[in-house]
């Protein structure tokens, strides 16, 4: 959702679709193929080929050229107006920050070798995730907060909110402070399907699998 709309990035174009009635606000047919569609504010974030664009997600119109990642997009995050990208170029990895309205650097951190990150951030904290770690940094200057590692494997990105990141270690979800670290809860998920994505709403867990939806959250009383 974008502005009232339905981002939808495709083969041939990318479109925004109104909500209410379904009708088509606007379409970039130039921008079909991109890699990574993010919101920033009420605008969108928009990677394509090399190009790293922030488009007007009212008229579709291109706003602002910030510098592209200089090699492999790997992951895209946002915190206020700071702008985290995460590329790899010859095996090595790195985490850049930008200021959104101005595309001026703010730090660079290398990450390491042969690694595929994903990125997740919430108001005070910024998550690098491998299969093998989870790193929380500071958004501010970059400085490195926690490092997790797994029992097993990291299967999905974690989420954040509430002051909490909420991850899957192989069989089981588990709540840990990226801040100030250390476990908050965790909850065995047995024989389930591998669940391949966890998000945060309404202060409920939604953990997604092939062939199954599963939230876990506390009962409400009546």
């Amino acid at each position: 959702m974008s502005g009232g709309g339905i981002v939808v990035p495709g083969a041939d174009s990318i479109l925004l679709v109104d909500a209410a009635d379904g009708k088509t606000a606007w379409e970039r047919r130039d921008l079909g193929q991109a890699k990574a569609v993010h919101p920033l504010g009420r605008d969108l974030l928009v990677v394509h080929g090399e190009s790293l664009l922030l488009v007007d997600s009212s008229s579709g119109q291109t706003l602002r050229n910030f510098p592209g990642p200089a090699g492999e997009l790997l992951s895209i995050a946002s915190v206020g107006r700071r702008l985290f990208l995460a590329s790899k170029r010859n095996r090595a990895s790195r985490l850049d920050a930008f200021l959104s309205d101005t595309g001026g650097l703010l730090w660079s951190r290398r990450l390491g070798e042969d690694l595929q990150v994903e990125l997740a951030s919430m108001e005070d904290c910024l998550v690098v995730a491998d299969t093998a770690e989870l790193v929380s940094f500071g958004p501010g200057k970059g400085e490195q907060l926690q490092e997790f590692f797994p029992g097993t494997k990291w299967n999905a990105v974690p989420a954040l909110a509430m002051g909490m990141m909420v991850a899957i270690d192989g069989g089981r979800l588990v709540a840990l402070d990226p801040v100030l670290g250390g476990e908050i809860w965790s909850l065995e998920l047995g024989d389930a399907d591998p669940f391949s994505s966890v998000s945060i709403i309404a202060g409920r867990v939604y953990l997604r699998s092939a062939g199954e939806l599963l939230c876990a959250g506390q009962e409400e009383t009546p």
